[in-house]
């Protein structure tokens, strides 16, 4: 029955063409799931920064850093000669768990905007992705 069609040959850089088609599609579909997963990252460190921070705020004025720090201000002659007993004051008074905490999410939120301000300038056929 189909014995009389002559066979279409296809145009010689055919096969190319649909490789790098398939190519860019698994680019764009990775560059896709970056985007999304550096946009969770950023809504959610940026979500927990602010009760850190108020967090750490608290941790600091209950913990008396700030009451050791205001001595610095008013009598500064007894911090030249105890310098040392006052530094270490200091770092003692320190709420570590909260600062470690707050620059976690701080950092999380600042890497996750540097990468999606990478990929959407490194890739111009993202524009497409992210303007529709």
């Amino acid at each position: 029955m189909f014995n009389n069609f002559d066979l279409i040959e296809p145009s010689d850089g055919l096969l190319n063409k649909i490789l790098n088609k398939i190519k860019q599609e698994k680019r764009l579909s990775l560059i896709k799931k970056r985007l999304i997963g550096f946009s969770l990252a950023i809504f959610f460190s940026a979500g927990a920064i602010v009760p850190a921070f108020f967090i750490l705020k608290k941790e600091l004025f209950l913990s008396g850093f700030y009451r050791f720090l205001s001595v610095s201000f008013s009598d500064f002659g007894l911090i030249v000669v105890n310098w040392r007993d006052f530094s270490l004051v200091l770092l003692e008074s320190l709420p570590a768990t909260s600062i470690i905490m707050t620059m976690i999410f701080l950092l999380v939120f600042v890497w996750s905007f540097k990468n999606i301000v990478q990929i959407i300038i490194n890739y111009p056929f993202t524009r497409g992705f992210i303007n529709n």
